[in-house]
């Protein structure tokens, strides 16, 4: 002690340090007895926003994957060989039912069928001749009969000439759209070139296969709805017509068809589409927005608000429409889940927020009654129907935080016990 004193005497520079480190540890023990005596602060609430589970009904509705076909696709091909005379269309241009696309020279058809007129002009004459003499009895009814037949073929003939000149003219079989060609002026065609695909395109369908245990719900005339890539802001209604006599025993579908009106034309064959089918509805279900559920593994969860307090809660999910999921157990009509904010919270962080127009927070009202909640289980708490809202509060600061058994507990703000339960 006698050697402190000496230094202290001999070096004012330590006495001025010895000073700061007794004040400093002075203030230290002052905030610290302080903040033991005034209990654990309570964290700022996390701002959320809420929805109210409610009861309404739901569509189950599957899409299935499928490829749109023209009501009519077919080859144009020549049946005849010669040389391209004519051409009347061009690839792009829409043509009627019987209007003509191509024209091969008909001069070698023309000569034929004068040639087979000429024949069977002979063959009429000799035919008339031997009709008169077998009822004369001059001739013998064998030539007769070869000169009968000899003036039939001559008929036919003349008729297959004909045929044969009107095929030199190609015409459209529908109403349709003229794909792209590459026929010239002066091409020659034989009878296995194909000169052009024609479309008709006032009809779509579109082919797809759904589960096979989907179909009992679906019928033929059953209506659906066509989303198509390039036009998914617009959905094209449908019928379907036909459905397979048969289950792919590899992928366990069914194969069905449906057709859907195309009078602008604005579909084409060959386009990607999703093919939306109803296949039930449930009424009482009791839903959420899809975007509160959050996956935790294989479990589903959502954040249940109590008192001002966000539980993470399990679910099971049911029938999901578009935004909206069923939730078949783990909530009750009237709790409130939290549909955006679930990053910036946890499991038992005070949470505000404002819905249909009221304010709720976590404050020592909250406190008193969520006690009382807790004191009953956790499960009881979680059933519990949400308060009526109370004004925003500033969070009071009770002794410690005690609870008990069996409530959970708050991470970013330990929920309050009451004072009794404080200790020194």
């Amino acid at each position: 002690m006698s050697r402190l004193i000496d230094l202290v005497k001999r070096s004012p520079i330590f006495t001025i340090a010895l000073l700061v480190v007794t004040i400093g540890g002075g203030y230290g023990l002052y905030n610290y007895f302080k903040d033991a005596t005034a209990g654990p602060k309570t964290s700022p609430s996390v701002a959320v926003e809420v929805e109210e589970a409610r009861v309404g009904s739901l569509t189950r509705t599957i899409t299935a994957v499928g490829t749109l076909r023209a009501n009519q696709t077919v080859e144009i091909r020549s049946e005849l060989s010669g040389l391209i005379s004519k051409i009347f269309v061009r690839g792009g241009e829409y043509v009627q039912s019987g209007a003509p696309m191509f024209e091969i020279d008909e001069r070698t058809y023309k000569a034929e069928l004068q040639d087979a007129e000429a024949r069977l002009a002979h063959a009429k004459v000799d035919f008339d001749r031997s009709k008169k003499l077998l009822s004369q009895n001059v001739t013998s009814g064998k030539k007769y009969d070869e000169a009968e037949a000899n003036f039939k073929v001559a008929e036919a003939t003349v008729e297959k000439a004909q045929a044969n000149l009107a095929r030199t003219k190609i015409i459209a079989p529908f109403e349709g759209l003229v794909g792209l060609h590459s026929i010239s002026l002066g091409m020659h065609l034989d009878s296995s070139k194909d000169l052009v695909t024609l479309v008709d395109l006032s009809l779509m369908k579109a082919d797809f296969k759904i589960p096979a245990e989907y179909l009992p719900y679906v019928s033929v005339g059953q209506k659906i709805e066509v989303t198509v890539d390039g036009f998914e802001t617009t959905p094209f209604p449908g019928i379907i017509e036909v459905i397979d006599s048969k289950v792919d025993p590899v992928t366990h579908s069914i194969s069905a068809r449906a057709i859907m009106p195309n009078q602008k034309h604005i579909l084409r064959p060959g386009l990607f589409a999703r093919v939306d089918v109803v296949v039930g509805t449930k009424s009482n279900a009791l839903i959420i927005p899809a975007v509160a559920v959050e996956k935790e593994g294989d479990q589903d969860m959502v954040y249940k608000v109590v008192e001002g307090i966000a539980f993470h809660v399990p679910v099971i999910l049911g029938i999901q429409e578009g935004d909206n999921v069923e939730i078949v157990r783990g909530l009750n009509p009237g709790d409130h889940i939290i549909t955006v904010g679930q990053m910036k919270i946890r499991d038992g962080v005070p949470v505000r927020y404002t819905l249909n127009g009221k304010q709720y927070t976590f404050d020592e009202k909250s406190m008193e009654r969520l006690q009382k909640l807790l004191g009953k289980g956790e499960d009881a708490a979680r059933k519990e129907p949400v308060p009526t809202p109370t004004a925003p509060a500033k969070p009071a600061a009770p002794a410690t935080s005690a609870k008990p058994a069996g409530a959970p507990v708050p991470v970013a703000a330990p929920v309050p016990a009451a004072p009794q339960a404080a200790k020194p």
